[in-house]
């Protein structure tokens, strides 16, 4: 039996309080020293606002965060920047956990109408009766501890694991964030793919969801586009991608092919000659590339274009050139 993560194609449904959140601390113990920090929605009553994260731009926030701002416990506390930037945006990291739970343990609806739900669409018959704002709005978590997010803004997510020099296996350790991390692993649930001996693992939160597309992915931080310098994330196979989309790729190697073809025309007869101040080289473009091209403009007739094998033979406007012929002609 093949036992792997669940596909989340880059992003995860989650549910957001319109009022936003705040933090807050509880004690829990009689000696008034020992507090919790969470947490908390403005009003936890409310109907939730659907929402489709992509766990992509969630990531670049979250790296964006750390990178510029302190993640202590205390830091966090007396920083309104977090709750704005983060949580009311995306929601709690376990909020939609039990409700996901319960979806996976009814079997009166399908994958498919779960996701129509999620998109927005109102449900009938028997789904109604699970896939609705009310029951999807009460199931969400009403807060949830702050750690979770602290261990996340501090996780090292390329730091390799520390391996014991003799066995060769993984070193015994244990700390409170990875107690934490475990917890958010563990928010998943096991579905048998139809027709296959294959289990996937699919997430319940957006804090599994995220854990899982980060590990799936190999994915251990942003990168600058090499050609538009957008923060972007490497979702790829091979994690050796250079451009945020298939457009700046492209235009990258356009723009190399462009530079190519300049140093092919200087080398033949100098860049951009004038001729007696009556011409004027435009900047080259793919598209002059492609019709192994020049275009200049002439300062009585205009723009005009001349192909490359014809350079060595004169560059001259081709209406000048008429009326020259025409005068010895004459």
């Amino acid at each position: 039996m093949d036992i792997s993560l669940g596909d989340t194609d880059g992003y995860f449904y989650t549910g957001v309080h319109p009022s936003g959140y705040h933090l807050g601390k509880q004690r829990i113990s009689d000696d008034h020293a020992t507090y919790l920090s969470y947490i908390i929605p403005n009003k936890p009553k409310e109907i939730l606002i659907k929402k489709k994260v992509s766990l992509s731009e969630f990531l670049i926030d979250i790296e964006s965060f750390k990178n510029n701002y302190p993640t202590s416990e205390n830091e966090l506390m007396m920083n309104i920047n977090f709750p704005e930037r983060l949580v009311n945006k995306y929601g709690l990291l376990e909020g939609t956990s039990n409700y996901w739970h319960l979806c996976n343990n009814v079997q009166s609806h399908n994958m498919d109408e779960f996701m129509q739900f999620m998109e927005g669409k109102e449900m009938k018959g028997i789904p109604a009766l699970l896939l609705n704002d009310q029951q999807f709005s009460k199931n969400y978590s009403d807060r949830e501890e702050l750690d979770l997010w602290i261990m996340l803004l501090s996780a090292d997510f390329s730091k390799k694991t520390q391996r014991n020099k003799q066995t060769r296996l993984p070193s015994a350790r244990w700390s409170r964030y990875e107690d934490l991390e475990n917890k958010l692993i563990s928010k998943c649930s096991a579905r048998k793919i139809l027709g296959s001996n294959k289990i996937t693992l699919e997430p319940n939160c957006l804090g599994s969801a995220y854990l899982f597309f980060r590990y799936s992915k190999n994915i251990t931080g942003t990168k600058k586009c090499k050609n538009c310098e957008k923060t972007f994330v490497d979702a790829s196979r091979s994690n050796n991608q250079k451009f945020c989309s298939e457009a700046c790729k492209t235009s990258a190697y356009r723009e190399r092919q462009v530079k190519e073809y300049k140093r092919l025309i200087d080398a033949e007869i100098g860049l951009y000659p004038e001729s007696e101040g009556k011409y004027k080289y435009l900047d080259l473009n793919f598209n002059d590339l492609r019709k192994k091209q020049i275009r200049l403009v002439c300062s009585k007739h205009g723009e005009y274009a001349t192909k490359f094998e014809m350079l060595n033979k004169g560059f001259g406007c081709p209406k000048c050139n008429i009326e020259s012929d025409s005068l010895h002609l004459k």
